[in-house]
């Protein structure tokens, strides 16, 4: 009698062939793949490499920006003083992004903590040594130079703003403390320091 085999079946191996795969995907595959982790890895050298560059770019940017030294020998107004460079020669300056009360003013009244502002200005500025900060346009319509004024580290044209001497008053295109004037100006609103606690009815 003539024995017959039986056809051995091929799901067992498939099916612990899968098991297999499965396993490794959970595990070790993972775990243990070398290009999951490169990625990781990439990313941060990538993020650090960002974060390096956009901290060089503001320190050489702030360091890159030239001041001219100069002396104070006129302060008309709050916002607006006349200066003697080193060789000589004499400007109009008009401080870039503030906008104090009138005080002399052909065909205005004095505006309300005009006269505080123009002695704010004079107290701290008169007779000094400053230094000028130039932005994209250097003089307006009047002949006037525009320019911040620092005394020390100290940005003269913020310290209007912040002690409420002054509005802003941004002019296209120089508008580079734009947004620290915007943020100072609510800040001394909220506060009602200078004119917005003195003035509310007038501005």
């Amino acid at each position: 009698m003539t024995k017959t085999r039986k056809a051995k079946s091929t799901t067992i191996p498939k099916i612990a062939k899968r098991f297999d795969l499965d396993k490794l995907m959970r595990t070790g595959y993972r775990k243990k793949s070398p290009i999951r982790r490169f990625s990781v890895l990439q990313l941060l050298i990538v993020l650090l490499i960002i974060a390096f560059s956009i901290y060089l770019g503001n320190s050489i940017g702030k360091g890159s920006i030239s001041k001219t030294q100069a002396q104070v020998i006129k302060v008309s107004d709050g916002d607006t003083i006349t200066v003697e460079f080193s060789n000589g020669s004499h400007e109009r300056i008009r401080l870039i992004g503030v906008d104090t009360p009138e005080t002399h003013h052909p065909t205005k009244p004095v505006g309300c903590f005009g006269v505080e502002a123009e002695n704010f200005t004079r107290t701290n500025l008169d007779k000094k040594e400053v230094s000028l900060e130039y932005d994209v346009e250097r003089k307006d319509k009047y002949g006037r130079v525009l320019a911040y004024v620092y005394f020390g580290d100290i940005r003269f044209n913020d310290e209007l703003i912040k002690r409420g001497f002054a509005k802003v008053l941004t002019i296209e295109p120089n508008t580079r403390y734009a947004n620290i004037h915007s943020k100072l100006e609510v800040e001394a609103k909220n506060n009602r320091v200078g004119m917005w606690g003195y003035c509310s009815n007038d501005l």
